[in-house]
C-alpha cells in the first residue's frame, strides 16, 4: 500500500487542501523511493500531478506535467496511467 503520506495527500486533495496534499504526496514519493517501492512512487507522482493540475497556481502545469511524465518510467511500466491521461488534460 506504499508510505500512508500517500493516502493523506490524496484525501487533503479531495478536500482541495491543496498544500497539505502536495506536502503529503511529496512525502510519500521520498520514502517510497527510500523504501524501494517504485510503483508506490510512481502513483504518489502521478497523484501529485493530478492535485498540481487541481490548483492550479503558477508553474504547477509545468511540474505536473514533469511527474505525469516520470510515474510510468519510476514504475517501470509504460503507458500504465494512460487510460486516465484525459484527466491529465482536462
Amino acid at each position: 500500500s506504499g508510505c500512508v503520506h500517500g493516502w493523506l495527500g490524496v484525501g487533503a486533495a479531495a478536500l482541495k487542501r491543496w498544500d497539505d496534499a502536495e506536502r503529503h504526496l511529496r512525502t510519500a514519493i521520498a520514502a517510497n523511493e527510500q523504501a524501494g517501492t517504485p510503483p508506490f512512487t510512481a502513483r504518489a507522482q502521478y497523484d501529485l500531478a493530478l492535485g498540481l493540475l487541481a490548483r492550479d497556481r503558477r508553474g504547477d502545469a509545468d511540474e505536473a506535467a514533469a511527474f505525469r511524465a516520470l510515474a510510468p518510467a519510476t514504475a517501470g511500466r509504460p503507458g500504465i496511467f494512460s487510460n486516465t491521461a484525459a484527466t491529465l488534460k482536462a
